[in-house]
């Protein structure tokens, strides 16, 4: 209780200045799933390798972990409780705050490119100025991250630390179990049926939170508090024990997860993920991301997140076209995107090696 005393004086103290609102509106928005949506996948089509799996992976396990810490704990936002906090830039939130998402998210972000992308090693081995700069960057970016989110008022500085904390050590745990080497030896066709059972687990684990767990009886409260709280009036709820707020990662992990299926199964995933010939690299993952952002921007972005929210008022059918749109984004990252970049890549280099030959066997007959 004295800690959260604490932390609202830190609150009510950053509140006083103004200049944070547009970074801490941008942070906010860059850490949503459309954000991370937008941004993510391009470690996985640019630089390629099982680490953009890793990564991507790792991402969504950390916000499906984040919501079930949030609903055992259930610990108030700020705003909904105290009077002299403000819920500044109107950015309305309605689960719990404990521990902070976007602390937790960009921790992993940070703790997946320093030790899965090897940074770290570099920071040791290289004496080039980029590799520190970055890794003060991203640093920088995690700490701009927490902090904003203590001054917009949805977060006690206790959920932020708690979130950094969980982000930078659940990539570890997931690395040392070695989960991908374990997933990639069950074997065909077994890793995909188990790809297609993820969610039906993770709704079990929800449902039976929320079966352990109770509503809290302060809610009505929260909210009369909330509402006096805003600075941008609005007419939302706080419904804490939401499930639907998941439905992105819950279907983008199981796409991805039946994405990485295909490409194990695919004789061509050495590939596909890892490229070995340096003159290749650049050529091919600028296809890849090029593909990638053109149907992912164009197609799949609207399919999830604008369509449904055209069909509102049909929950489920405006449901399930969130789901679909979320599965093939997952899929589309992890297989789709790579695999016809490939076939696009292959054909083009079977051409100009034709055109090669054919080239040479002109020069011969010149010089017979």
């Amino acid at each position: 209780m004295s800690s959260n005393r604490h932390g609202s004086y830190l609150i009510e103290y950053l509140q006083k200045n103004d200049s944070w609102i547009k970074t801490a509106i941008f942070i906010r928005w860059l850490l949503a799933d459309e954000g991370m949506t937008a941004i993510v996948p391009a470690f996985l089509w640019i630089v390629g390798g099982t680490e953009g799996i890793l990564l991507l992976t790792n991402l969504a396990l950390n916000e499906l972990l984040n919501g079930c810490i949030k609903w055992i704990c259930q610990r108030p936002r700020p705003f909904w409780t105290n009077s002299k906090i403000k819920n500044i830039g109107g950015l309305w939130e309605e689960d719990f705050g404990f521990p902070s998402s976007h602390a937790q998210i960009s921790a992993c972000f940070f703790s997946c490119i320093l030790f899965q992308y090897g940074l770290i090693d570099h920071l040791y081995e290289n004496v080039n100025l980029i590799y520190p700069l970055l890794f003060v960057l991203l640093l920088l970016l995690v700490f701009i991250a927490g902090m904003t989110r203590i001054y917009l008022g949805v977060h006690y500085p206790s959920d932020v630390i708690v979130g950094w904390i969980i982000g930078v050590c659940t990539p570890l745990i997931f690395r040392s179990l070695h989960l991908f080497d374990w997933f990639r030896q069950v074997g065909s066709p077994n890793h995909l049926y188990l790809s297609m059972f993820v969610p039906f687990l993770i709704y079990f684990c929800f449902a039976t939170i929320r079966f352990i767990v109770r509503q809290p009886s302060l809610i009505s409260t929260w909210e009369k508090t909330a509402h006096y709280n805003e600075l941008v009036l609005s007419s939302k709820t706080i419904q804490p024990l939401r499930l639907s707020k998941y439905t992105i990662q819950i279907w983008s992990l199981t796409g991805g997860l039946v994405g990485a299926s295909m490409a194990l199964d695919d004789q061509r995933f050495h590939f596909i993920y890892e490229i070995d010939h340096w003159q290749e690299i650049l050529s091919y993952s600028l296809l890849r991301t090029l593909l990638g952002y053109s149907i992912l921007i164009f197609l799949l972005f609207p399919l999830t997140f604008v369509v449904p929210m055209m069909f509102n008022r049909q929950r489920i059918f405006s449901f399930l076209l969130k789901c679909l749109g979320a599965f093939l984004i997952g899929w589309w990252a992890f297989y789709g995107c790579p695999k016809l970049a490939d076939i696009m890549f292959s054909s083009s280099l079977s051409l100009s090696s034709q055109t090669e030959i054919h080239q040479l066997n002109q020069i011969e007959e010149v010089f017979i």
